[in-house]
């Protein structure tokens, strides 16, 4: 008799249709001269769960600054302001250094 059915996952992100939804992430991706495309779509991964799309719109129509709606999702103000500015809510492209404290 087969044992029960494994448990299917909580959460998994595709960013691109051609790769797996899970992928192994080995040294040579986070090397200097690695491409950083797996860390791109995981970055992306995590925003989208941390941040997702309908409350990150909810909460920047109700107040429109970067530092409290980061607050609100206990992210950080950098990576707020690129969620907005990929949800095409910031028209500018956030740019290292900048901080935004929540």
């Amino acid at each position: 008799m087969p044992g029960p059915a494994p448990a299917a996952p909580v959460w998994s992100c595709r960013y691109r249709a051609d790769r797996p939804a899970l992928f192994d992430c080995r040294p040579g991706d986070v090397a200097a001269a690695a491409d950083r495309a797996a860390e791109r779509e995981a970055n992306v991964c995590a925003a989208e769960l941390l941040m997702p799309e309908p409350a990150v719109r909810a909460a920047w129509g109700e107040e429109p600054e970067i530092a409290a709606c980061a607050e609100r999702f206990a992210v950080s103000g950098e990576a707020m302001a690129w969620r907005l500015y990929n949800l095409g809510l910031a028209s500018e492209i956030p740019r290292a250094g900048d901080r935004v404290s929540p």
